[in-house]
């Protein structure tokens, strides 16, 4: 009996001690988890210094090994990066944007960007520009180290078709340079400075003179479909929101020779140059082409989606100046 109570007492005590063991091992987890150190040396900055309002703005964060400024720096634990609105802001929060959730940019365990959304409340002249500073985490704050953009600038600009409107020329292909790396660029559509186009609320009214009006094969009823976040290809860390619309007039394989008629999408937005001018931006990324870029859309198409068509990834960019 005594050995049946002994036997007994040593499985109950194995079991507790397990469960201790278990426990133990558990607190240790969360707690390595939340105490893990920096062994690196980090530079943090925002992603880009400017960016533009309609319904909503992303910024985002990226971080980067200080030891070798060109490689991503990984986080090995959540890093939050506290965020405050800079007195030379016009706009107000509250008043005119909010932040969507916490006030700050997190950069998650694994990754080396982080991104926070703000929404616009409502525009008022005067009082649409919103300047952003991001600042060091509270812990381990001998490691980070601030990168080129210390900033970046919102410029809020409210209703989309409002900012847009207007008529827009002396075109340039802005993306050249990027396809002219590796294809042959004599094969894709070319632009001309005469090409122009009209936008208002009855549409986008066209008068084109090069390639171009192989896709805008005449006017076009505009249908906004929402916002769409582009990161450029050529400079990855160039980040857009742009205005997304559903175009009814498009020759699709952007091609003098062969046509499919049929709605499209097209993003907008507007952009200041170097001399502070408004610049509309196009994003041509809904095509399915025969004469150019034919490889990759047959690689791509099977996957495609509505949302992200099978040359999202191809977008050719375009820049029209205002003229009124």
């Amino acid at each position: 009996m005594k050995k049946t109570v002994y036997a007994m007492a040593a499985i109950l005590l194995s079991l507790v001690g397990f469960t201790a063991c278990s426990e133990d091992d558990d607190e240790k987890d969360v707690f390595d988890d939340v105490t893990t150190e920096l062994t690196d040396d980090v530079i943090f900055s925002f992603s880009y210094d400017n960016a533009t309002m309609f319904e909503t703005a992303t910024v985002e964060i990226s971080l980067l090994k200080k030891e070798n400024s060109t490689q991503s720096f990984t986080a090995p634990k959540d890093i939050t990066f506290p965020i405050v609105v800079d007195e030379t802001s016009t706009a107000v929060e509250g008043t005119h944007f909010e932040f969507d959730g916490e006030k700050a940019l997190t950069v998650a365990k694994g990754a080396s960007k982080g991104t926070l959304k703000l929404k616009l409340l409502q525009k008022e002249e005067g009082k649409d520009v919103i300047v952003l500073k991001i600042q060091k985490p509270q812990n381990d704050t001998d490691r980070f180290f601030l990168g080129n953009n210390e900033s970046v600038t919102i410029k809020i600009a409210g209703e989309t078709i409002e900012v847009l409107k207007g008529t827009w020329s002396n075109c340039t292909w802005d993306n050249k340079a990027y396809y002219e790396m590796t294809y042959d660029i004599t094969i894709f559509p070319q632009v001309s400075v005469e090409d122009q186009i009209s936008i208002s609320d009855q549409g986008i009214e066209v008068k084109l003179k090069s390639d171009l009006k192989n896709y805008f094969v005449g006017n076009s009823s505009l249908q906004y479909v929402g916002e769409k976040e582009f990161r450029f290809t050529d400079n990855f860390y160039i980040k857009r929101n742009v205005a997304v619309f559903i175009l009814d007039n498009i020759n699709a394989n952007f091609s003098a020779t062969s046509s499919t008629i049929k709605d499209s999408r097209v993003g907008f937005t507007v952009i200041k140059d170097e001399n502070n001018e408004e610049v509309l931006e196009m994003f041509i990324y809904s095509y399915e082409p025969t004469e150019f870029l034919v490889e990759d859309y047959e690689a791509m198409k099977d996957i495609a989606t509505e949302d992200e068509p099978a040359m999202f990834g191809y977008p050719l960019r375009y820049h029209f100046k205002r003229v009124q």
